[in-house]
């Protein structure tokens, strides 16, 4: 019998594609060939989620990544709202990661969603959604959810555009011992209450929730002078108790939170950081403005 996997860090969003963004063909012709580009999915009316995607055409080992190929066909052949009036209709499975970088000396951090696979509704000629062996299935249903495990760091009561919230940050895993720092938001009053009873810092548990977005005043002024810009933060909208000892997913193979792994996962944090600190250095100095087209996604 397969050993069950366990998945420590997940994201799904489904709906139609509003828009393909940033898609770039890199080092064309080299064994660090990639695609990259983003997907602005409708996940419910008038709500979106942009998905990003990068894929080497190429393992680590030199041989060849399967994965590319159905990446690129998506990228190629994707229809868009944007372009062709209606959107394929998707499902993207994905994970929480995040966007580091330094711009003129100052550190910018923020989440992203990294698509891993990417799967388009299909019809028959009587236009039932179908799948690859041609049988019905269920439509695929605009959506989105993340669930992620997450060794709690910080606590803290803030206050935003929407009121008091509750601003949970952590250390959660992305693969092996790769791993990276995230921040998450809890609006609702009893779901505060519910999240401060359980959890203190140094607990790990599965967080659950959903991508939303506020619209902020960038600068002081009135009617159409006022500047605008959408702010998009993860909301947490339950999760599991702690883990605690005995528990069966502290036996797991690949459980990320051992204190060995903590470790390796904060020096590799730390390591990024400081080569990015660098890159900003060596690439802009201190004077020079980059432009956000110039940082990765």
């Amino acid at each position: 019998m397969a050993e069950k996997r366990i998945n420590y860090n997940q994201v799904f969003v489904s709906g139609e594609v509003l828009d393909i963004l940033n898609i770039a063909r890199m080092n064309q012709g080299t064994g660090q060939e990639a695609i990259r580009f983003t997907l602005k999915v409708e996940t419910a009316p008038n709500e979106s989620v942009n998905v990003d995607y990068f894929t080497s055409m190429f393992k680590s080992d030199g041989s060849p990544n399967q994965m590319f190929l159905g990446i690129e066909t998506i990228a190629n052949e994707i229809k868009t709202r944007a372009e062709d009036g209606k959107g394929d209709i998707v499902r993207c499975v994905c994970s929480l990661d995040n966007n580091l970088y330094y711009k003129d000396g100052e550190k910018k951090e923020r989440f992203q969603i990294s698509g891993t696979f990417c799967n388009r509704e299909k019809y028959d000629d009587k236009g039932n959604p179908i799948d690859d062996k041609g049988e019905v299935v269920k439509s695929i249903k605009a959506s989105q959810v993340w669930r992620v495990y997450t060794l709690i760091e910080n606590i803290e009561e803030k206050e935003d555009d929407l009121g008091k919230y509750l601003e949970i940050t952590g250390l959660i895993n992305k693969y092996g011992k790769q791993g990276c720092n995230m921040t998450f938001r809890i609006h609702n009053e009893d779901m505060i209450e519910g999240f401060k009873s359980l959890y203190k810092i140094g607990d790990v548990g599965l967080l659950e929730g959903t991508v939303k977005s506020m619209v902020t005043s960038k600068s002081a002024g009135f009617g159409s002078r006022i500047k605008k810009s959408a702010f998009t933060f993860l909301e947490i909208e339950g999760g599991d108790e702690p883990l605690k000892d005995g528990d069966e997913i502290l036996t797991d193979k690949n459980y990320p939170f051992t204190d060995k792994n903590i470790e390796a996962m904060r020096e590799k944090i730390k390591e990024k950081n400081e080569k990015e600190k660098q890159r900003d250095i060596d690439k802009n100095g201190k004077t020079v403005e980059v432009s956000d087209d110039d940082v990765p996604f």
